[in-house]
């Protein structure tokens, strides 16, 4: 899998790469405009991209952490050179969606790990939640912490886990974000590899998951998977390192210093939601 710092794209020389394509050869001076969020990006390099400081860029999108943003979420691009920009409505949100062919409203909320209503909600423009036009830009609101922690909770339970070590192995991953997807292509709360997913359900589950699309079953695939793999490491420290570096790396090269450091991440937020309740601050 990859940490949340992976996922919202810190990346070096190949997030460089994956910006300069995405941007589709956009000048450096652009104009006003807007940019979709793709996978690898960060707000820094979107901001050089477009000649926009990056405290305008993050004014002009209401963003509450730059270090964070969804792949998929639609930014307004201010004019070159402006330092200030007024904030888009609602900062609430946590992001914009473009209505793809094939898309419902229920089928958005359960890849954002929301409900219709709450999409209705966020969205009073949409008169008829069974009509949303191809085009159309969906706003999200911010995802249902508490509902997200109660699938992790039943998951853990179901498969014999410490619910707390499980919201702390995800929220590392993704913040309990469905929506976020890696540079790797590791998707959802848990941060699945498609192919682990299908691995995961025909070999652990023995049902269909559909690890993309739904949070409930993204999560099921990843505490199917991390207890699988606490059964074979025979200690949590092992059994993360397996699950973000990859068992046979591990067995190959030994548990390197950014696994050494995402064990003791997901250990601090394990200890912090035992005692609060709640995760951590900062993701």
């Amino acid at each position: 899998m990859c940490n949340l710092q992976s996922a919202i794209g810190r990346v070096a020389l190949a997030g460089c790469v994956a910006l300069a394509v995405a941007l589709h050869g956009a000048d450096a001076t652009a104009a006003a405009g807007a940019y979709t969020v793709r996978p690898g990006d960060t707000l820094s390099e979107i901001a050089e991209a477009y000649d926009v400081p990056l405290a305008a860029l993050v004014a002009a999108n209401a963003i509450a952490d730059p270090n964070l943003i969804v792949v998929g979420t639609d930014l307004a691009i201010p004019d070159a050179g402006a330092a200030t920009a007024t904030p888009a409505p609602a900062p609430a949100a946590a992001g914009l969606y473009r209505v793809q062919p094939g898309d419902t409203l229920a089928s958005i909320a359960a890849a954002f790990g929301t409900s219709v209503a709450a999409l209705a909600a966020a969205n009073p423009d949409i008169a008829d939640p069974n009509l949303i036009v191809v085009g159309q830009v969906v706003r999200i609101p911010r995802p249902d912490l508490a509902a997200v922690a109660a699938l992790l909770t039943s998951q853990a339970q179901a498969y014999g886990l410490d619910p707390a070590l499980l919201q702390a192995l995800a929220w590392q991953e993704s913040g309990w974000q469905q929506q976020v997807v890696s540079t790797s292509g590791a998707v959802g709360v848990m941060q699945i590899l498609p192919e682990t997913g299908a691995w995961v359900a025909d070999q652990l589950v023995g049902a269909p998951l559909d690890v993309t699309d739904s949070a409930a079953d993204n999560i099921q695939a990843g505490a199917a998977l991390l207890r699988f793999l606490l059964d074979r490491a025979g200690s949590e420290e092992l059994a993360l390192a397996y699950y973000y570096q990859g068992q046979g790396s591990v067995a190959a090269s030994g548990i390197t210093p950014d696994t050494h450091q995402y064990i003791a991440n997901v250990l601090a937020a394990r200890d912090y939601i035992r005692t609060y309740g709640v995760p951590p601050p900062g993701n």
